[in-house]
């Protein structure tokens, strides 16, 4: 999603994806955003994969052990993690 313009990940969104985890020890899926909108998209391998339109990746796996480091908290993974890693590759003072 986007919030005032910023790219954002929501608890919510998080929690989805990382559900893959449970299915497989490492699933092979990967999240997408939309640089343009924000909207989410997950594919589900990671192999010879080339980005839908506008979107880049943002994380594959999930991988359990990063799953099991935020202990369910995925809000706090959002706000510790993901959000500040996408406000400074994509911030419009230099990043892309």
């Amino acid at each position: 999603m986007k919030i005032n313009g910023t790219l954002t990940v929501s608890s919510e969104e998080l929690a989805e994806f990382v559900a893959f985890a449970e299915i497989l020890p490492v699933a092979p899926h990967t999240l997408w955003i939309n640089v343009d909108t924000g909207a989410l998209h997950t594919t589900r391998t990671v192999a010879d994969e080339s980005p839908p339109t506008g979107c880049a990746r943002l994380m594959t796996g999930p991988d359990p052990d990063w799953v099991n480091q935020w202990g369910g908290d995925w809000q706090r993974a959002c706000d510790e993690q993901l959000n500040p890693l996408l406000a400074q590759a994509f911030s419009t003072e230099g990043g892309t």
